[in-house]
């Protein structure tokens, strides 16, 4: 069975993880661009057309 490394990454505010999507924004940038930096592919599940998952992070399938 195949499978990919994920990880959920979720913002915390004022000591709860919030599930407002304008926290996840930033957030996304700010791991997008480390990966960047790093030389890592990375897909987040924010950016997914049918289901989207604000705090899902994993490597490419591919």
């Amino acid at each position: 069975m195949a499978f990919t490394p994920t990880v959920d990454i979720a913002p915390v505010k004022n000591g709860a993880i919030s599930w407002d999507w304008n926290d996840y924004y930033p957030l996304a940038k700010a791991v997008k661009q480390a990966a960047k930096e790093l030389n890592v592919r990375v897909e987040w599940g924010g950016d997914w057309e049918k289901f989207k998952d604000g705090p899902h992070w994993q490597l490419p399938w591919k």
